[in-house]
């Protein structure tokens, strides 16, 4: 298996940058809409397995009950989420709002770009010569980044579902309407429904509880068939949020994260959809976290000198942070054996 660790840091400075201008206000809003998990109803089987979670170890974060699934590994709230639950506080198309077409085009680049030609290399490395020739099928497709960065790189046969309509409609701005298709179903639906050679899900499967229905989906395609994905993962930043409670959760938050999967979990869930993992990439934003999470306990306070050089070295420091396997993602490519 192939195993890539880190990018770097500069990529999410001005993000960071802004969560520590905003950090009060968006913690207060993180809070009252988690206060919504209160009195729910528990959660009695796990999302990834399905197995029993009634003895699977139990811990409390920030004021809300998780499970640690004692089969798979899995982290996920302990409460059954209310009905559209966040999405009546907080909306994907509130966080994604349209962007001007040199805007688009950055955030293509910076973010997207990478993930194809990561799946490039990594394809190739497992022997798949031919990837940008098949037909793909992004699984929350967005705006239309990735799909944008594959057209670039030369794939045609390119499609993607999207369960939010301004999202949809950003997208055939970019891609003409024919490319993404709204669908609000469940993605082992839109699996089923839409065959295709190649599937991807970027930071999308934490926000599905049925995903060992996804996994029994992909299970029924040609072996072949390539599935990668990135999700949030168990690490560092989520160990900082529970030391850390005053600075704004962006790992474990209760609010669009209720689950995070673990490097246990995710070989579960492919093992279950017959999959075998090829290649893994390690990087996350762990290092930003800490120097955020000092910036706020501080309240400027901490030495100005001592900062600065934590900032220019949080690189090395997430690199580090990767290599030991406490990062906060995971991007995965896997074919079906």
């Amino acid at each position: 298996m192939l195993t890539e660790f880190s990018k770097p840091s500069q990529d999410v400075a001005r993000h960071t940058a802004l969560l520590i201008d905003q950090n009060q206000a968006l913690l207060d809003r993180q809070r009252k809409i988690a206060t919504k998990l209160q009195g729910g109803p528990g959660r009695a089987f796990c999302i990834i397995c399905a197995q029993f979670l009634s003895e699977s170890p139990a811990f409390e974060h920030r004021g809300v009950p998780y499970a640690e699934c004692s089969h798979c590994g899995h982290i996920q709230c302990s409460i059954e989420a209310p009905a559209n639950y966040p999405y009546a506080e907080q909306d994907f198309a509130d966080i994604y709002r349209p962007l001007d077409a040199a805007a688009y085009a950055e955030r293509t680049s910076r973010i997207y770009e990478p993930k194809r030609d990561w799946a490039l290399r990594s394809a190739r490395a497992a022997g798949i010569d031919d990837l940008m020739e098949r037909s793909w099928l992004e699984l929350g497709s967005g705006a239309g980044h990735f799909l944008s960065a594959l057209r670039a790189g030369g794939a045609s046969r390119i499609a993607g579902v999207e369960a939010e309509l301004p999202l949809v409609a950003q997208a055939g701005a970019i891609l003409g309407h024919d490319v993404t298709r709204h669908f609000s179903g469940a993605l082992g639906e839109a699996v089923r429904a839409y065959p295709a050679e190649v599937y991807a899900a970027w930071f999308v499967l934490e926000h599905c509880l049925e995903t060992a229905a996804l996994l029994d989906a992909l299970r029924e395609k040609p072996r072949g068939t390539v599935f990668m994905f990135s999700v949030p993962t168990y690490g560092l930043a989520t160990l900082l949020e529970s030391a850390c409670d005053g600075h704004y959760a962006r790992s474990l938050d209760s609010v669009l994260h209720t689950q995070l999967f673990t490097d246990r979990s995710i070989r579960h869930a492919m093992a279950r959809a017959g999959y075998e993992i090829k290649a893994e990439w390690l990087f996350g934003q762990d290092a930003d976290d800490l120097y955020r999470a000092l910036i706020v306990k501080g309240a400027g306070a901490t030495s100005q000198p001592a900062l600065a050089r934590l900032e220019g070295a949080l690189s090395e420091i997430q690199n580090a942070i990767d290599r030991a396997r406490l990062s906060d993602s995971r991007h995965i490519l896997a074919v079906r054996s």
